[in-house]
């Protein structure tokens, strides 16, 4: 936790316009540190279920399509646009309108993860499933409140800025629950691991209530109709069309070599303790840096040569994984390729985000960002799931050069998109 709070207050004295952070209470109270917490705490828990459970279960040899399985809860994360607009039409309390729809569903997001540490794994993997669609679901409805947080409460200058924080603060929940959780699997087991994501999860609870007067949310909280013609009007635009063809084509190349990293690392004999410390732990670490440099890259070369990059570096790790499937099994090219994939994940996560808020609205923003992030998980979880149903079949080998033709044709595609 201490790794965790120096690495948070470092970045947070990167994005700060002023850099003025004299004291813990002016960090504490920044809305930088409370947007990187909610994305934080609310990744934890996803990152343990997609990144640690699939290792957990490999282990104890489940075969690959049933590990697949835990892929399918990405369902609620995939069509949570259906509801997104009564997020954005009703308040609930009053502390403003997003906010409390966060602190409700951050609470149900807790007591979940308490209820699952009382069932087995991998005994009880089929009541787990369940367990874990349900924290999907309560996840993904925080997801919407606060990306409409994220968009109403920065300026339109600060939004580079805030597409770094989705990013880091998704890769600190992945370093905290896919990585340090399980690095010590085996000292904590399965109930002791789910009551520290529990209790690391209300963090942003407290954070979110002692914050109410801090963030300004700049819309009406009025409740209003609920307007699903928004989800079609948002097509209307080639521009929009062009962009999500983009960010797809971007995902699914991205999505078919991630998803293979832990159970190929598990297979070449790595124990849970080593993937979470390389994979989870420094590949989220790296994903940061990446995030950092190419919201540096952005500011100063601009979107284009930016996405190109991290790209480039997706194509790489995903060639880099074949090297000990044909050359050599040496841990220094598992460790590259780890590396490349989540420096491409991190550097291109921020540029989609960036480029997601330019196209939301203020009175509607949970739905456009919704909408936008939904089209995209459909297909990075349709190539998901195909990628180790495929891998069982045809091997790691096939489905990686699938991948890295993938890239290719995104490079490509790059070349000629001129709408950044």
């Amino acid at each position: 936790m201490l790794i965790f709070f120096v690495y948070w207050y470092a970045i947070l004295s990167f994005l700060t316009v002023d850099h003025d952070m004299s004291n813990i209470k002016k960090f504490f109270y920044h809305k930088y540190a409370l947007l990187i917490s909610l994305y934080c705490t609310q990744f934890m828990g996803i990152g343990f279920i997609y990144t640690a459970v699939p290792a957990i279960l490999r282990q104890e040899n489940v075969p690959l399509d049933q590990i697949s399985y835990v892929y399918a809860i990405g369902l609620f994360w995939a069509v949570k646009f259906i509801w997104a607009p009564i997020i954005d039409s009703y308040k609930i309390g009053k502390f403003g309108r997003y906010r409390d729809w966060i602190m409700l569903f951050q609470s149900l997001m807790v007591a979940t993860l308490i209820l699952a540490a009382i069932f087995e794994m991998p005994e009880q993997y089929s009541i787990l499933l369940g367990l874990f669609a349900l924290f999907a679901f309560f996840s993904s409805t925080q997801d919407i409140a606060t990306d409409a947080l994220t968009f109403s409460s920065l300026k339109e200058n600060e939004r580079g800025a805030g597409g770094a924080i989705q990013t880091i603060g998704a890769m600190l929940g992945n370093l905290i629950g896919a990585g340090l959780v399980l690095t010590f699997y085996h000292s904590f087991g399965w109930f002791g691991s789910l009551l520290i994501l529990a209790a690391m999860t209300s963090f942003s609870l407290f954070h979110v209530y002692l914050s109410r007067h801090i963030v300004v949310e700049l819309c009406d909280d009025s409740i209003r109709s609920i307007d699903y013609s928004r989800l079609c009007k948002f097509f209307n635009h080639s521009k929009n069309v062009s962009w999500l063809f983009l960010i797809v084509i971007f995902y699914i190349g991205l999505s078919t070599s991630y998803v293979l990293v832990n159970p190929m690392l598990v297979d070449f004999g790595w124990s849970l303790e080593k993937i979470g410390l390389v994979s989870s732990f420094l590949g989220s670490v790296f994903s940061i840096l990446g995030a950092l440099v190419i919201a540096l890259i952005v500011r100063h070369l601009g979107k284009k040569t930016a996405i190109l990059i991290a790209t480039t570096a997706v194509l790489f790790s995903t060639l880099s994984l074949l090297l000990p499937l044909y050359f050599s099994q040496h841990d220094w090219a598992l460790f590259l390729a780890v590396i490349l994939i989540f420096i491409g994940y991190g550097g291109g996560s921020t540029i989609v985000y960036m480029g997601m808020m330019d196209n939301c609205t203020q009175d509607t923003a949970g739905t456009d960002f919704t909408l936008q992030f939904s089209v995209v998980f459909i297909f990075g979880f349709i190539a998901s799931g195909i990628s180790l149903s495929q891998a069982e079949v045809y091997g790691y080998s096939a489905v990686l050069i699938v991948s890295a033709c993938t890239s290719i044709l995104l490079l490509i595609y790059l070349y000629f998109y001129k709408a950044f």
